[in-house]
């Protein structure tokens, strides 16, 4: 915009004009222009101006015109606040007098929230809302003119939120695992973590990190832990997640006696309890309390033997990462004949007895057979044997004897002892 000086004189002879400007009070006058006119046409030439008026009789002076640009020279700045806080914006004008400042939000008049001193207007909004987001515009006026402001434009913003929740689980006794919460927000985030053990929550770290790593001295039990994240606008909590600190497993299901035979499987149970990896281990012993050793690729709940020899105990160890726990011994018993009727040769009214053993003494009972026909009221039976014994041995007591030991649903079945009987003219058979 060009500005026009004008400069009139009067008196006798030739007039001369010279125009002479300078920056403020206190400098030098320098000549610029010789005409009655003056044009002010760049922000370069402002300042204070004056016209010399001369003739042959002298020089007088004109009072001095000051132009100034009517500009901004502090606009609004962007600014970035919490919700419910107070925020100001500020607008300088290059000129302190007879100016007026109106405010704009997004196109809107602003009114009642303003103050104007001198050459500033300071907008203050109070108990900020996210309706108050947006541009503002300052407007100085003076006279005809005004200028406009840039855009200083508020961001609001509220407390964080969460975007990723701790996971806790399940850790052995003497570790740790680490916990992550991470938020999105503005402003300032902060990060602590609390804990509950006992009912009450207790900050554990304000080291204000997204992660922590729990304590490896924790007893064994249950800790609930969660994160707190917060800025200028306000704080929030993630969901609470579990930690469980374990120990070694327990025992639910111990392996049981059993009752075989050799020909039979038995399947062993034993069940634990607890965190962790379980894992299994079979051992077996001799019953009269030999060593313990591993059993090979038994590392399940249940164990089966088969073809047994002999009586033996077994047990299973349940471990995890704490530790392990033996499980009681069980004595898997073998129900076997272990003395046999014996073959037999007797003379014809005498007396013979037939002898059979079982492996087991208690809960057992004997039953003889005599080619294949039972045979009552001729034996007795104390703990583990069983003695059937003939008296005034007949021609019809020859044959084969059988012994069979019962335990419940289990039975087995002695060999054959042949009675031989002879006459008592008749001579022994040759050994």
């Amino acid at each position: 915009m060009r500005v026009t000086l004008n400069c009139e004189g009067t008196g006798t002879g030739i007039l001369r004009y010279q125009w002479q400007t300078r920056r403020t009070d206190g400098e030098g006058w320098i000549p610029i222009s010789y005409s009655q006119t003056h044009y002010v046409t760049s922000l370069e030439e402002t300042g204070q101006f004056r016209c010399v008026v001369s003739n042959d009789a002298g020089t007088t002076f004109s009072s001095i015109a000051t132009v100034a640009i009517l500009e901004i020279i502090t606009d609004p700045q962007n600014r970035l606040i919490p919700v419910g806080s107070t925020v100001s914006l500020t607008c300088t004008s290059s000129v302190s007098s007879g100016v007026t400042f109106s405010w704009t939000h997004a196109g809107s008049d602003v009114t009642g929230q303003s103050t104007s001193t001198g050459n500033t207007s300071i907008l203050t909004i109070p108990n900020v809302m996210r309706s108050d987001a947006g541009s503002y515009v300052c407007t100085v006026r003076s006279g005809s003119l005004s200028v406009m402001s840039d855009r200083g434009t508020l961001t609001i913003y509220g407390p964080p939120i969460i975007t990723t929740q701790p996971t806790g689980g399940d850790i052995p006794i003497g570790t740790s695992t680490t916990l992550v919460c991470r938020a999105n927000g503005l402003g300032s985030l902060v990060y602590s973590w609390e804990r509950n053990y006992g009912g009450s929550w207790a900050t554990v770290s304000d080291g204000n990190t997204m992660s922590y790593t729990t304590d490896t001295t924790l007893i064994i039990g249950e800790y609930m832990y969660r994160c707190r994240v917060s800025n200028e606008a306000g704080s929030v909590e993630s969901n609470a997640t579990i930690v469980n600190v374990y120990g070694h497993p327990t025992i639910t299901t111990h392996p049981t006696n059993q009752l075989t035979t050799d020909r039979m499987a038995v399947t062993l149970t034993c069940e634990g309890d607890g965190r962790g990896s379980i894992r299994y281990q079979w051992q077996t012993s001799s019953i009269n309390g030999g060593p313990w050793r591993n059993i090979s690729n038994s590392n399940s709940q249940s164990y089966t033997v088969s073809n047994f020899q002999e009586s033996k105990q077994y047990r299973c160890i349940v471990s995890n990462e704490v530790g392990g726990i033996t499980s009681n011994s069980a004595i898997v018993t073998v129900l076997k004949i272990t003395t046999h009727p014996q073959d037999r040769v007797v003379a014809q009214g005498s007396t013979v007895s037939l002898t059979c053993t079982s492996s087991v003494s208690s809960g057992v009972t004997f039953s003889w057979t005599h080619a294949g026909s039972d045979v009552t009221g001729q034996s007795t039976s104390t703990g583990n044997t069983s003695t059937l014994m003939i008296t005034n041995v007949m021609r019809n007591d020859a044959g084969s004897y059988v012994c069979t030991v019962q335990s419940g649903s289990l039975s087995v079945m002695s060999d054959r002892g042949t009675v031989t009987v002879y006459g008592s003219s008749m001579a022994l058979p040759e050994p």
